[in-house]
């Protein structure tokens, strides 16, 4: 891929799909022609840190910020990137973790945290188990499947919304909602998918409503009721959390798995080192994390003043993302990126981030990839790809680095 250099900074196309098909090899050149490439997205310049320690600044900067409100336009308007969507929507969107800076940030993740605690994930061990061995019965039956919408996606999915309390017969309905949502975020996009938000936002308002009348074990009760200070979540924040949990909630679940198979299964070295040594499967799990990383960026965020890279200026205002799978591709701080190897140690990739936003969910996504791994080895001894390893793709979307689908045999 020819990466054209205007000035000093690097161009390239974020959604093209020869960058999608190839994204460590082209991050690799943006990163030895720059700290920082431009982007064309959604017809906005959007600059891209590629660099370890850059990101990794970044992530942690009082001056990149996630909420537009705070940043002022040269005519002391407030600046806002979402200000077309309907009111309800807009102000749950502006009111999300992902959209805020601290304190309100803050605020928010303590209350989350109430509700989102440890202790509740580590009760889920068990259930997930039972769930992945579920699946892994269907899988036996049909021989040959995706591994994606048979496995990977079915466990966060389905966890997730256990542990909110969404009733069984609604699960579909809130899965499809969330992925008309989620795609391809361009401004036509998320046009076509603000029908699913406002039938979502409904819904979500109408179950917390019923939950505050009669709480239930669940953590949409948990989140109703918790209280920091006096305060509680209002409704645009109560479905912003529902939703991020939602979203979020799966979508590195979902990479991690399905990517990480792949590694697994085009390194049989790695794979037989792990069937040998189940033990190592903590470990082997943050190598996939770094190796294919589920999120090729951060969440999309701005600068609040003037922000520098090197010899580069960001200016105000400006939408920035910290390419976290190039970070954990950085040959400055990782021997041979390239190579996948289950035993790596240190490991301090920025697959969850860092900072403030750093993953609430982290050990919800390291405990279900465990269990998702662990039962594939136990119950697929035989498990292949189905499909020759360069027929497969990698979806074009901004965020996500995701595989579209994994065919494998398992029996």
């Amino acid at each position: 891929m020819k990466i054209k250099v205007v000035g000093s900074i690097p161009q390239f196309d974020l959604l093209g799909d020869h960058f999608a098909q190839n994204k460590p090899e082209v991050f690799r050149q943006l990163r030895e022609i720059s700290p920082v490439a431009q982007a064309r997205m959604s017809n906005r310049t959007v600059y891209v840190l590629t660099r370890y320690h850059d990101i990794e600044t970044a992530l942690t900067s009082p001056d990149i910020i996630k909420d537009t409100n705070n940043i002022e336009s040269e005519n002391g308007k407030k600046q806002s990137a979402m200000s077309w969507l309907p009111a309800p929507i807009f102000s749950a969107v502006t009111h999300s973790m992902l959209h805020s800076d601290d304190p309100n940030h803050r605020r928010l993740r303590t209350l989350v945290h109430k509700a989102f605690t440890p202790r509740m994930i580590e009760t889920l061990e068990g259930r997930i188990e039972t769930l992945a061995h579920q699946l892994m019965d269907d899988m036996l039956k049909e021989g040959t499947v995706d591994l994606l919408e048979a496995y990977a996606l079915p466990i966060p999915i389905q966890m997730i919304s256990e542990m909110l309390g969404i009733p069984p017969q609604d699960r579909l309905k809130f899965c499809k909602w969330s992925e008309a949502i989620l795609v391809n975020p361009t401004p036509l996009r998320m046009m076509m998918g603000v029908p699913a938000m406002l039938e979502m936002f409904k819904y979500i308002r109408k179950l917390g409503n019923e939950r505050m009348q009669n709480p239930q074990d669940d953590l949409l009760t948990s989140l109703v009721q918790a209280e920091h200070e006096g305060e509680r979540l209002f409704e645009e924040e109560l479905f912003a959390m529902v939703f991020l949990l939602m979203a979020a909630g799966h979508e590195t679940t979902v990479g991690l798995i399905t990517n990480g198979t792949h590694a697994l299964l085009t390194h049989p070295d790695q794979l037989d080192q792990l069937r040998h040594h189940p033990d190592q499967l903590p470990t082997a799990i943050e190598e996939l994390l770094r190796f294919d990383t589920p999120l090729m960026t951060g969440e999309l965020n701005y600068a609040r003043v003037p922000y520098s890279v090197e010899d580069v200026t960001i200016p105000t205002g400006s939408m920035i993302f910290t390419a976290i799978l190039s970070a954990n591709h950085d040959e400055s701080v990782f021997s041979h990126p390239e190579q996948l190897d289950l035993t790596r140690q240190p490991n301090k990739h920025l697959a969850f981030g860092k900072g403030i936003h750093y993953c609430l969910g982290a050990p919800l996504a390291r405990m279900e990839a465990k269990v998702a791994f662990a039962t594939l080895l136990e119950r697929a001894p035989n498990l292949r790809l189905a499909v020759p390893s360069a027929s497969l793709r990698y979806a074009k979307l901004p965020i996500v680095n995701r595989l579209t689908r994994l065919p494998v045999s398992v029996s």
